[in-house]
């Protein structure tokens, strides 16, 4: 019998060991690495799925002739940080192009404003950056986690011109580079951005990203990282297999579940011990609450459309478009755009021309939140 793993709880830090730690990934990463040899990557999951531990084992697995870097552009709030992010961790030694960007970051400390034209300068060193680096021997990949906050961080500092100029210069090179490829991702979905963007006139989204689909565990994975972190915990790990299925196979889940088991209640069910946890507003260890708040803050006028849309779906039926617009009395298109944005975001999915939650776990919850409302 093979010996029991021991897995510590991630706490939100990266990985100490990828190639340990990150469990059931694998298979996903080898097509990545497949991918890579011939286009850059947008890799696209709900939340909390495990996007950024999939990079930090994709750094560790790359192939021997690769320069991976990662990035987490979280707290980029401006050209200049991206910049001086991309020239360091690149390792690029020419002294004229760090004296172009930190002459242009002064210019903008001087002023206190971000000057008109300034996103033409900062796309030039962007691109003679990539070119630097596309006459290395090995090839490079940059690996940038958070990408859409970064860019969301220029909308709202109304800087729009500079994430589109930054998005155009990324395709450029992509396209004139080839010994340069990216993966992108993030916590929130880079439609979102796009969509954003496009109100400003601009008409040119990227469309040359392979599209990779980070999905939960297969099952025998989920199991295994349940009695590992079980195991590291002290705990019984004859509870993995019933915690892995009520979880999902869901790393996040499986982890949140575990890091809560002192509030299980003796002889209490899993799956009403999940559903009850879920309800702590305070606690809100799967960041549901979170993720019902961020709606209204993506959706907009559109919010209360779309949370009746989840509503319905709640009740536990899976439905046509034609269900919705009927039951809602609202006109096909707003329906269909909304359907299609949820799924986007991971709340939904289509499935044989219906659509119900991906999660069992968010569909108990929001039917418990807001099942009564129209009692």
């Amino acid at each position: 019998m093979p010996k029991t793993p021991s897995f510590r709880i991630a706490g939100g830090s990266p990985p100490r060991n990828p190639i340990e730690e990150v469990v059931g990934r694998d298979k996903f990463v080898t097509q990545i690495i497949a991918c890579l040899e011939h286009s850059s990557v947008q890799i696209l999951a709900p939340r909390r799925l495990g996007k950024t531990w999939t990079l930090h084992l994709l750094n560790a697995k790359k192939p021997e002739m690769v320069k991976a870097s990662y990035l987490d552009l979280e707290k980029c709030y401006s050209a200049p940080d991206f910049l001086f992010e991309i020239l360091n961790t690149l390792n690029l030694k020419k002294k004229k192009l760090w004296a172009k960007t930190e002459a242009l970051a002064q210019k903008i400390v001087v002023s206190g404003v971000q000057l008109k034209g300034n996103e033409l300068a900062w796309a030039g060193i962007l691109t003679e950056a990539f070119k630097e680096a596309n006459d290395f021997e090995n090839i490079t990949w940059l690996l940038l986690d958070e990408f859409p906050i970064f860019l969301n961080n220029l909308i709202t500092k109304d800087q729009p011109e500079m994430a589109t100029q930054i998005l155009d210069t990324l395709r450029s090179s992509r396209q004139v580079y080839p010994k340069i490829k990216f993966v992108l991702t993030g916590s929130i979905g880079l439609h979102w951005i796009i969509d954003e963007l496009e109100k400003t006139g601009w008409r040119n989204p990227p469309n040359d990203l392979e599209k990779m689909f980070l999905t939960t565990l297969e099952p025998e994975d989920g199991l295994y990282l349940a009695k590992g972190l079980l195991n590291g915990k002290g705990l019984n790990i004859n509870q993995a297999e019933d915690l892995a299925r009520v979880a999902e196979y869901n790393p996040f889940y499986i982890q949140k579940l575990i890091s809560c088991f002192d509030l299980q209640q003796n002889n209490e069910p899993m799956e009403d011990f999940c559903d009850r946890i879920a309800q702590d507003a305070k606690r809100d260890p799967f960041e549901l609450f979170d993720l019902d708040n961020r709606m209204g803050r993506y959706f907009g006028r559109e919010d209360n459309l779309a949370k009746r849309i989840l509503d319905l779906l709640a009740e536990g039926n899976a439905l046509k478009p034609k269900e919705f617009v009927q039951r809602l009395e609202r006109k096909p298109e707003a329906v269909k755009t909304i359907l299609d944005r949820l799924e986007k975001d991971g709340y939904i999915e289509n499935s044989d021309g219906k659509y119900l939650f991906v999660s069992q776990i968010l569909q108990r919850w929001w039917s418990k939140r807001r099942g009564n409302l129209y009692d």
